[in-house]
């Protein structure tokens, strides 16, 4: 026999998910994408320096070996034509998306066109950048490439 207390008492089967709880889900889910989001973020950055670096040793490539076939003449003009990297006129190959030719030392600022005046066949910087990334410059010069403007 059912006395009146048991009939008027909830029953938890029926009660589903309670206000706290849900806040407390919520929190949860706060947490994680508040750590999430920097680290994405980062990687990014990161991926964006990668190619950064990797032109800039491409072009130092290409231009220790224009130097060698080129010896005596004066500095070469580095370009971005079309996409492509152009090193006194010859394809170097396509640039990194978003990749761009830095300006001098302390200039943060995106270019097709090297400054390429006072360059000799050991002293020669090019700046090179991704715009998004977190390094701001990778220089190419003639001792390799650095994660720092050129002088």
């Amino acid at each position: 026999m059912r006395t009146e207390a048991s009939r008027v008492a909830p029953r938890r089967a029926e009660a589903g998910f309670t206000l706290v709880e849900l806040m407390v889900v919520m929190v949860v889910i706060g947490i994680l994408t508040a750590v999430a989001v920097p680290v994405y973020l980062m990687q990014r950055q990161q991926a964006y320096d990668t190619v950064a670096r990797s032109d800039a040793q491409r072009l130092a490539v290409r231009l220790v070996a224009w130097y060698t076939e080129n010896v005596g003449a004066g500095p070469p003009a580095v370009t971005i034509t079309g996409g492509h990297y152009v090193v006194d006129g010859e394809d170097v190959g396509a640039t990194g998306d978003g990749v761009r030719l830095g300006t001098h030392a302390g200039v943060p600022a995106a270019t097709s066109t090297a400054d390429t005046s006072g360059w000799t066949v050991t002293t020669w910087c090019l700046n090179v950048l991704h715009p998004e990334g977190s390094q701001r410059y990778y220089s190419a010069t003639a001792t390799g490439v650095h994660a720092a403007p050129c002088p």
